[in-house]
């Protein structure tokens, strides 16, 4: 099955990153997502990817390989970066922005957890903290937002990060992605399974998992729905009527959690 979603992704990798775009270069997009989203400005240590989708470089491109080498930071300036200029890096990935039109989001973060700045991100130990600054102050109900806090959304839920968080960092998040799930739903008019919703449901559940709250942990061991929404790849699976109760099982647990006492 894992075959089959990787050949998925290859041919949509060379359908999408090959065509023309209609705007005046993808750089200006991303720098305008950013500009309208972010609430911060652009770490001045940001990279500049030489290569970009829509380019005659990138459409010279035959093999998955020659993207991926085109999508990594030289050592020697990733090393020298501020941590918010790496995550920078990460948001501003050319193959990130392509492949986050689709709905299958663990497996397309894998193709950008294979690039050096994500390596090199989970090794910062600031990463948590800059991380959270940014899902803190991105706003998401700006053009282009759902792409920029998704991302943040999805790479937090990574046990890498995770594992670093303490219960009050977690119930903040928490806290922070229960009410932007909320302004997003009244806002966009959102129907209970639609897709925006996925991932910041995704990052609640998976922090309480984290968090060992004995509670969410029974939901999740007696609801077979619940834990394939946590540990399955392709989250387009709870559109399916028979998962349709999940997203109200998660913030439902998400609010009680808040309520909980840390003990450090």
């Amino acid at each position: 099955m894992k075959t089959l979603h990787y050949f998925i992704i290859i041919c949509f990798i060379f359908a999408s990153c090959n065509k023309e775009y209609d705007k005046s270069s993808l750089r200006e997009e991303m720098l305008e997502v950013n500009e309208n989203c972010m609430n911060m400005p652009r770490p001045v240590d940001s990279y500049d990817y030489p290569i970009l989708p829509g380019s005659k470089e990138w459409a010279s491109f035959t093999t998955g390989e020659e993207m991926r080498e085109a999508c990594q930071v030289p050592v020697s300036v990733l090393e020298k970066m501020s941590t918010h200029a790496v995550i920078q890096a990460i948001l501003e990935h050319p193959q990130l922005f392509l492949l986050f039109h689709r709905y299958e989001y663990q497996l397309d973060l894998r193709m950008v957890a294979s690039s050096n700045a994500y390596s090199e991100l989970a090794e910062r130990k600031d990463a948590v903290a800059a991380l959270s600054e940014r899902l803190f102050l991105a706003n998401p109900l700006t053009k282009g937002s759902e792409r920029v806090s998704m991302t943040l959304e999805l790479l937090i839920s990574q046990y890498v990060f995770l594992s670093q968080m303490n219960l009050t960092e977690m119930k903040k998040i928490v806290e922070v992605s229960l009410k932007n799930d909320n302004l997003r739903q009244k806002h966009f008019k959102l129907p209970p399974l639609q897709y925006d919703r996925l991932i910041a449901l995704l990052l609640i559940g998976k922090i309480m998992v984290a968090a060992e709250y004995a509670d969410f942990l029974d939901a999740v061991n007696s609801n077979d729905e619940l834990k394939d929404f946590l540990d399955l790849e392709i989250y387009c699976y709870l559109i399916h009527e028979r998962n349709a109760g999940i997203p109200k099982i998660i913030t439902n647990f998400g609010k009680k959690f808040l309520t909980l006492e840390s003990n450090e």
